[in-house]
């Protein structure tokens, strides 16, 4: 199966060194149990251009973070390919470390998700959704609870100094903005204006 690649090529117009992120908003993204992550950061630097390219495939992650709160770095140390039409859901175990068995056919349909196995101690780990190779959303992990995933298909862009896999409260980034691809469009080109706003061209 031949799957869709996603560009987007980002200009830095303004005087300022640092970062653009791609993020992803959680459906309900009032819940404060699912947290966005920094999915994708690049480095760029004023009159500089940089270029982001994803598809839509999808996996479920894991990493010892502690307390899940905004400002941590969500850094997986396991990754297991998930499929939200198939192969969908998976258990986090810990046997000294975590880690995901290969998921299985059973979960919400459209939807990942990750059992905690008893074993899982408190606060200690989260889970996360994948998608092209990095971690877009992260729950904490808790013994015997079950996190679920939706896959959604919004892209936001901001700048400012960020880390791969960030923890972010979207909430408070100035000036995020929206990345819509129209049907049959999969290449964006935005610019950072010297105001901190985004233009599209």
């Amino acid at each position: 199966m031949i799957m869709t690649t996603f560009t987007v090529s980002a200009t830095n117009n303004s005087m300022n060194p640092g970062s653009f992120i791609l993020f992803q908003k959680p459906q309900n993204s009032s819940s404060g149990n699912i947290f966005s992550l920094a999915w994708n950061v690049r480095m760029c630097y004023p009159r500089n251009r940089t270029v982001f390219n994803w598809t839509q495939d999808y996996g479920l992650s894991c990493a010892q973070t502690g307390m899940l709160v905004p400002g941590v770095t969500f850094m997986a140390s396991h990754i297991q390919n998930a499929d939200p039409k198939s192969l969908n859901t998976s258990l986090l175990d810990y046997n000294g470390f975590f880690f995901l068995q290969p998921p299985t056919t059973g979960g919400q349909p459209g939807a990942l998700s990750v059992q905690n196995s008893a074993s899982v101690p408190m606060n200690q780990a989260s889970v996360g959704m994948v998608v092209s190779g990095s971690t877009v959303y992260a729950a904490q992990a808790q013994p015997n609870m079950t996190q679920i995933f939706e896959p959604q298909s919004n892209y936001w862009i901001a700048f400012g100094n960020y880390q791969q896999g960030q923890v972010l409260d979207f909430r408070t980034i100035p000036n995020c903005c929206q990345l819509n691809f129209p049907p049959g469009i999969t290449n964006i080109n935005v610019s950072l204006n010297p105001n901190g706003t985004f233009s599209f061209f």
